[in-house]
């Protein structure tokens, strides 16, 4: 089992014990921001966007006089320009390795594109087309994860939800099942998240979103007790990991979750009365900071 992830101001503490740091570079230390971009950064980007802005309305305006054809290899000649400009700004800075970050994604993103027109044209359904286009998306973003800052895992994330949901519509899969594709594509981004990928942070908030909006549409879809309860119980081991990893984003969205799910599973056991709804939920929300206050208590005693 992986071992809890230490805390930055642990780590500080510790190595301050120890003499490793001073008193004034532990200070230092603490008082630093822990993330950071620059004003000339910031701008920077914020150029580029507008920039992508503008590009898109003009290819808009374009677009709509060519062909499927066309729109095609426009995308594969933006895709080729793209990462022919990203692959020298690698070796160039932790800056303009970002902006090559930006490039892969929108040679990607334009490569799928113009596969998935391709693959329209020549006679197959759109969902079939999305398919495919998805798959090659998310092999890519997936062989990329361990070789990019944001742009393998960014892909991966947004990839694997078009897929799935591309599988969804192709193989008719029933309302009730198709959360769990979801949960399952949660998990795997969540594992993914804690391993050593660039942008982990993002893996890791994307499957605690897509697993914990599974959930709550299984419950949802379901509409009986032992589906709430079984999603219910499913959101706090997402819960509990991410407290004994301290992942605060998986914290945050399973921590919400549980709390609609909650009222969910009240609603089931108590469908004609909301008094005792309200009472449920706050009988539970009760027995947690009980709970909770006789760990610390315990821990801080045997300390």
């Amino acid at each position: 089992m992986a071992e809890p992830r230490e805390a930055l101001s642990d780590v500080i503490a510790d190595l301050e014990s120890k003499g490793s740091l001073s008193g004034d570079d532990a200070a230092r230390l603490r008082s630093a921001p822990v993330w950071w971009i620059s004003a000339p950064e910031v701008l920077s980007y914020l150029g580029a966007l507008i920039v992508v802005q503008g590009l898109l309305v003009v290819l808009g305006a374009v677009v709509e006089d060519l062909t499927p054809r066309a729109v095609s290899v426009g995308l594969a000649v933006l895709g080729a320009a793209a990462a022919a400009g990203a692959w020298p700004l690698r070796a160039r800075g932790p800056r303009l390795e970002r902006v090559s970050d930006l490039l892969v994604v929108l040679a990607t993103g334009s490569w799928a594109g113009a596969i998935g027109i391709t693959i329209a044209l020549a006679g197959p359904s759109a969902e079939s087309s999305t398919l495919v286009a998805s798959g090659l998306a998310l092999a890519t973003g997936l062989a990329t994860l361990r070789r990019t800052r944001f742009s393998g895992t960014l892909t991966t994330v947004v990839a694997l939800q078009v897929f799935l949901a591309a599988v969804i519509v192709l193989l008719d899969v029933s309302e009730y099942y198709g959360p769990l594709l979801f949960l399952a594509s949660g998990a795997l981004l969540l594992w993914l998240g804690t391993t050593r990928i660039g942008f982990a942070f993002g893996a890791r908030l994307a499957g605690a979103v897509s697993a914990t909006g599974a959930t709550i549409a299984f419950a949802a879809v379901h509409d009986n007790l032992p589906a709430a309860l079984v999603a219910l119980a499913a959101t706090v081991v997402l819960l509990a990991a991410g407290l004994r990893r301290r992942m605060l984003e998986v914290v945050v969205v399973a921590g919400f979750g549980t709390v609609v799910q909650v009222g969910m599973a009240s609603n089931q056991v108590f469908p004609s009365s909301t008094l005792a709804q309200g009472l449920a939920v706050t009988a539970c929300g009760l027995a947690v900071v009980i709970g909770s206050v006789t760990v610390v208590r315990r821990t801080r005693t045997a300390a």
